[in-house]
């Protein structure tokens, strides 16, 4: 429960995010079950979702979670550096999945190519320093500041902030 708690707090930033930039089109990267889309389509009717992770399992729970919102969302296997969709996006984020990336840079470099001109990358992650006891867990994959300095995207000018056990990392064309 108290990670769904976590969760949901994270789920509600996105949503901010995404009501802050307004964008018509998103990509999120590593989507898992497809929980954030969920509340994203749901809070944007306008928008629409494109949603790719890894796991053929993932994949198709979030298939079946998002199917209400009918040709406003897809859900394909691919990555970071492997993104099937041939367009770009006003909003490319990836939440919860980028400590699982063997080659964080890589993946970051190619999302980039999905921005759009005025477009932001976003990246949500645990924070390892302010990992309270329950989710220590995810300290062995959570980022640290040296893990988020290392990041950098040409073209892109980088900020970052930090939320209890959350860090926020936001790319945003020059």
């Amino acid at each position: 429960m108290i990670s769904n708690h976590f969760l949901r707090d994270l789920y509600a930033i996105i949503v901010d995010d995404v009501g802050r930039f307004k964008p018509s089109a998103i990509l999120d990267v590593g989507c898992g079950t497809g929980t954030a889309d969920y509340f994203i389509l749901s809070a944007f009717p306008d928008i629409s979702v494109d949603c790719i992770d890894p796991s053929p399992y993932m994949i198709s729970i979030a298939r079946k979670k998002l199917s209400k919102f009918g040709s406003r969302v897809r859900a394909e296997l691919g990555s970071s550096r492997s993104i099937p969709f041939d367009r770009r996006y006003d909003f490319v984020f990836t939440s919860i999945s980028f400590h699982h990336w063997k080659c964080r840079e890589d993946g970051l470099r190619n999302m980039a190519k999905y921005v759009s001109d005025h477009g932001v990358l976003a990246v949500y992650e645990y924070y390892r320093p302010n990992l309270r006891s329950f989710h220590r867990v995810a300290g062995k994959h959570a980022l640290t500041m040296e893990d988020v300095e290392k990041l950098n995207i040409e073209g892109f000018t980088k900020k970052y902030e930090i939320r209890g056990e959350m860090m926020r990392i936001m790319f945003q064309r020059d």
